[in-house]
């Protein structure tokens, strides 16, 4: 089978012929997205029946399949539940409500990111955490203020004037500002120090304590794995803080190998496992970021699992992550949003909407194409998608 699928793809390439799928790919796993011995049908279309595949979406699915066409040979029944499919593809957001008039800065939320570190004798981060801010105050956040080094408030003052600023290390200052925020966002760029280890205990405790929505990428997602592996009570803290308040964590399959302590081979290939796997260690809900990024989400009687359909691979460069986190943030930080506008997967489309804005957009005043796609475009990108979507709502 292998020689024979091989030899398939060389006659469609060389012949430029169209390869169509029956159902999936051969060589690619239905239920992960897998491909064995890195060996699987390059099918054009792929005409699914009964009802679509996981594995179509995720990983290496997204490069076999090509456009997925329905074809449901099979009524289905909606009402049994072993046939519902392990997670629900999202391509669209959505609408956004416009805002009232009678309203202020104050109304759309303060949000507080914390990250941003300069280590010593190493290398300064301060740009994830202006990067976060910057895609924060896009999504529509009402106040910013950024808890970076000293080193890099000019910096930040330089590329976001509207934002606020204060000493990462000013203990004090920093928990008392996290109880008056409405969202804290915690990692981008923090460090992966013992000093950064000590900040991200106090800060994340305070904000339990202030019962505050909590964002954790980067080196925060580092810190926990590590408090994990210390049987630290942070992390039984964080787990039941959860079930009653918002925390939303976004890992790459590099972070959650070390949060789930296992090789990131093996979260690559069970990723939606691995995922859920993450939300039983830890509580809260989840993006396991990648090819068909997966959004685990808290429902009232168990989790619901998304596959994100938009997005390109223009976006696999450094400091989309940090992007993503400051769009969660600015979301929650909105009060007069309804649930769904401010959910965890609506953030992952609207994230993943911008970068396809910025490869695909027509009358080309944002176009920069995927070779050329950088982080610091995204912001612009955002607030088209926003404007965009407050015009469906209309």
């Amino acid at each position: 089978y292998k020689t024979a699928i091989s030899t398939f793809n060389k006659l469609s390439e060389r012949n430029s012929t169209l390869a169509i799928a029956v159902d999936i790919p051969s060589g690619l796993v239905a239920s992960t997205g897998e491909v064995f011995e890195h060996v699987a049908i390059q099918a054009d279309i792929t005409l699914c029946l009964i009802a679509r595949k996981f594995g179509l979406h995720t990983k290496d699915g997204m490069d076999c399949s090509g456009k997925v066409i329905d074809i449901p040979l099979i009524p289905y029944p909606i009402n049994d539940k072993s046939f519902m499919p392990v997670a629900t593809l999202i391509t669209t957001a959505y609408g956004l409500s416009p805002r009232r008039q009678n309203s202020y800065k104050g109304s759309y939320g303060h949000v507080l990111i914390i990250g941003g570190n300069r280590i010593d004798g190493s290398q300064g981060m301060g740009g994830a955490a202006i990067l976060s801010a910057s895609s924060s105050m896009a999504a529509g956040a009402g106040k910013i203020t950024v808890a970076c080094h000293e080193a890099f408030h000019s910096a930040l003052l330089t590329s976001l004037p509207d934002a606020m600023t204060i000493n990462l290390h000013d203990v004090d200052g920093v928990q008392e500002l996290i109880k008056s925020a409405t969202v804290i966002a915690i990692g981008m760029g923090l460090g992966r120090d013992e000093k950064a280890k000590v900040l991200f205990i106090k800060y994340l405790q305070t904000a339990m304590t202030a019962k505050k929505a909590i964002v954790i990428d980067a080196d925060g997602l580092y810190h926990l794995a590590s408090l994990q592996l210390e049987h630290h009570e942070l992390v039984s803290q964080l787990r039941e803080y959860s079930v009653n308040h918002q925390v939303c964590l976004t890992p790459h399959s590099g972070e959650t190998a070390r949060l789930l302590n296992k090789r990131i081979s093996e979260v690559e290939s069970n990723r939606l496992q691995a995922i859920k796997q993450c939300a039983t260690t830890y509580g809260g809900e989840w993006v396991l970021k990648g090819a068909g990024s997966l959004i685990l989400e808290q429902g009232l009687d168990e989790h619901h699992v998304y596959v994100c359909a938009v997005g390109n691979a223009g976006m696999a460069t450094a400091g989309m992550g940090d992007v993503l986190s400051g769009v969660i943030a600015g979301l929650l930080a909105q009060q007069d949003l309804s649930s769904g506008m401010q959910s965890l997967h609506q953030a992952v489309v609207i994230h993943g909407l911008a970068g396809d804005t910025l490869v695909n957009q027509s009358n080309n005043t944002l176009l920069v194409g995927q070779r050329g796609l950088q982080a610091q475009d995204m912001p612009a990108a955002i607030r088209h998608v926003m404007q965009l979507l407050i015009n469906v709502y209309n």
